[in-house]
């Protein structure tokens, strides 16, 4: 385990409705971190970030990516809360409240010192906003949910790849 950051952890409201404190995944160290702003659904009934439909999408764009670059990156995934923001068990997912991301703040500086990213991209305005306090010159990126809702084909999914191989180039 990357982090000693307790399972049980109650800092927050958000441990009330989760099924799991989501553990980020990839290579430690990495050359590239991505930061999301919460895990859904998916992710917190396995406990690891980044395993849902928007993950997939982001895999699918990294490899799109990557074919760009002609090579491929370490990363690491993770989140700027652990537990998945929502107000009831089977609710929808809602944006994390400042206050829980700020609880989470110094598990997310853990792991950025454990990671040692030489590059952060941040998946959305709120990760982008809460994850710059700890990451300060990482990159905005939009969040592979909205691009789900576009396709592949959309001409945002292309310019995320763009975006996605400027990051993973350096």
């Amino acid at each position: 385990m990357l982090t000693n950051w307790p399972s049980d952890c109650a800092l927050c409201d958000l441990h009330k409705h989760r099924r799991h404190v989501v553990r980020g995944r990839g290579s430690v160290p990495a050359e590239v971190m991505l930061i999301g702003m919460g895990p859904g659904d998916s992710e917190d009934a396995l406990g690891r970030a980044f395993v849902g439909p928007s993950g997939v999408l982001l895999r699918y764009g990294i490899a799109d990516a990557c074919d760009m670059i002609g090579r491929v990156p370490t990363i690491y995934y993770d989140n700027v809360v652990a537990c998945r923001p929502t107000d009831s068990k089977q609710g929808k997912n809602r944006d994390p409240l400042p206050y829980e991301c700020l609880m989470c703040r110094p598990r997310l500086q853990e792991i950025v010192s454990l990671v040692k990213p030489v590059r952060v991209g941040f998946l959305g305005k709120v990760s982008a906003q809460e994850g710059q306090a700890v990451c300060p010159d990482g990159m905005t990126l939009l969040h592979p949910a909205y691009l789900s809702r576009l396709g592949r084909r959309h001409p945002s999914y292309v310019g995320w790849v763009r975006d996605l191989a400027k990051l993973l180039r350096g």
